[in-house]
């Protein structure tokens, strides 16, 4: 065996040995800047993460408090309605829709009464007279009938009374505006004692 033989097979292995080396590490340097680059941009990731998770949280925490804010609206508003529902039963109860509106018979001078629409709709008068047929030639209203009596207006008429049987009661047919039931009101006629 030649001795050349020998030492340029070493040679060439020693030669793939360093190069094989140099391989290695010139590969775990590049290993190490794209793990570092790897771990920065990793880290700028997890920065934006947190940022968005942060931004998600003041969110929540935002509509959270909107919601108790309209929660307490919503509280404040059912109270309105259960007031004024309230109100409207205690304003039903004092004056009922079908409530005749008219007050009593009220004494003018001598024979002369006025009954006023009290209410707070319109009504339209279909008739006035006595309530008693037997005594209508006692009472005297001199409107042609059917006709409007808006609230406060007064319908006059004179109902003359004797001794024995007094003033005859009067008798309203008459009905709301829009309605076509008709009702009828009874009120007595009585002179205040001089």
């Amino acid at each position: 065996m030649d001795p050349w033989d020998w030492t340029l097979s070493t040679t060439i292995a020693t030669i793939a040995l360093a190069f094989t080396a140099i391989g290695w590490v010139i590969t775990a340097i590049k290993d190490k800047k794209t793990a570092k680059t790897t771990e920065k941009r990793h880290n700028e990731q997890l920065a934006t993460l947190k940022d968005q998770l942060q931004a998600e949280r003041d969110s929540a925490t935002a509509l959270r408090a909107q919601a108790e804010s309209s929660a307490t609206a919503a509280k404040a508003a059912q109270e309105q309605v259960r007031q004024l529902q309230e109100a409207n039963c205690i304003a039903m109860a004092a004056n009922p829709p079908d409530k005749a509106p008219w007050g009593d018979a009220e004494w003018v001078k001598g024979e002369l009464f006025r009954m006023r629409n009290e209410g707070n709709r319109n009504v339209i008068v279909t008739a006035v007279r006595a309530s008693d047929p037997k005594l209508q030639g006692l009472f005297h209203f001199s409107e042609s009938t059917p006709f409007e009596c808006e609230p406060g207006d007064s319908i006059v008429y004179i109902a003359l009374g004797t001794g024995q049987i007094g003033a005859p009661k009067t008798e309203i047919r008459w009905h709301w505006e829009g309605d076509g039931m008709e009702r009828t009101t009874v009120r007595p006629n009585i002179k205040p004692k001089l």
